[in-house]
């Protein structure tokens, strides 16, 4: 796409299959992600089917969402699990921080503008309380903004944190629970809670796997790293000036 590079569209790509192969519920958005454009990010999620979420990414003019502001999930427990209920509904949503402009504007596409992330997450909290019993936010950027919803928006259960991930304290007893996976994906982050009959959360535990060699390659990631790398390589070759 005119006025970006095809490197950043390449691993947006590769990056969101990836992904979507893992298995992920929900992706939320962030204002690096639009490095491609809005509209290349669109046609790569209609292609792959990924979930992307946003609740305070909207188009400018029309202050219409980028995406879906949040998911609802709805889990059933296996058959003799022990739990003290059989369902529970888990409503996911993302927000990221505040920017006037998040695409050049000399391009030909629809602005877009990420808005204020409080005023965000008190409207969508108060939609998702009708049918959630259990609420995670998926937060990419500053801290102090992180801090600043959670002291004005009551009913998050569980924060995901990107951005300044690195300043979420591991194994913290602060309300709401706060996790993140530090060191640029070098670990694998796990929450297991607790939950009462009310459904509440009455304890937690936070574990971190280390993403070394004794962890065996997936043939699948293994493919698509090296699929990703040949289309680096012909993308480069084909944009070299010829003599």
């Amino acid at each position: 796409m005119k006025g970006y590079s095809s490197d950043a569209a390449i691993q947006s790509r590769y990056l969101l299959k990836g992904l979507g192969m893992l298995g992920c519920e929900a992706i939320n958005l962030a204002i690096k992600d639009f490095s491609s454009g809005g509209e290349y990010l669109q046609k790569v999620q209609k292609e792959l089917d990924v979930p992307l979420i946003s609740a305070n990414i909207n188009f400018t003019e029309s202050q219409k969402p980028f995406t879906r502001p949040f998911m609802l999930k709805k889990l059933t427990a296996r058959q003799r699990s022990g739990l003290p209920f059989s369902k529970l509904t888990v409503g996911i949503f993302g927000l990221c921080d505040e920017k006037e402009n998040l695409l050049n504007r000399n391009l030909p596409e629809a602005q877009l503008i990420s808005t204020d992330p409080v005023a965000a997450a008190r409207a969508t909290v108060s939609d998702l309380k009708k049918d959630a019993e259990l609420i995670i936010l998926l937060f990419n950027g500053r801290y102090k903004t992180c801090e600043a919803i959670l002291q004005a928006v009551p009913g998050i259960d569980v924060v995901v944190v990107g951005g300044e991930y690195y300043k979420v304290m591991p194994n913290s007893e602060s309300k709401p629970i706060m996790v993140s996976t530090p060191s640029l994906g070098k670990y694998f982050g796990r929450l297991n809670l607790t939950l009462n009959a009310k459904k509440e959360i009455v304890n937690h535990e936070i574990t971190r796997v280390t993403l070394d060699e004794k962890i065996p390659d997936d043939p699948q990631m293994v493919k698509l790293v090296a699929d990703f790398e040949k289309e680096q390589r012909n993308a480069g070759t084909a944009s070299s000036p010829q003599h």
